[in-house]
């Protein structure tokens, strides 16, 4: 069905200032990446500094 999200993953939201989340777009747009492979970036690299798996996305 459109927009929704494959089995097994959950759409995450929350609200955060604007020029905050215009500086996570930034630093994105500096690496070359978006600011959803960013967020993804830094949920896998914190999931592994406390021990837990992350499943990427395929």
């Amino acid at each position: 069905m459109p927009n929704q999200p494959k089995k097994g993953k959950r759409i995450v939201t929350f609200q955060e200032w604007e020029t905050n989340a215009n500086a996570l777009r930034s630093l994105a747009e500096g690496e070359g990446i978006t600011l959803s492979e960013l967020l993804k970036r830094l949920t896998e690299e914190h999931l592994a500094k406390h021990g837990k798996a992350y499943l990427p996305h395929k």
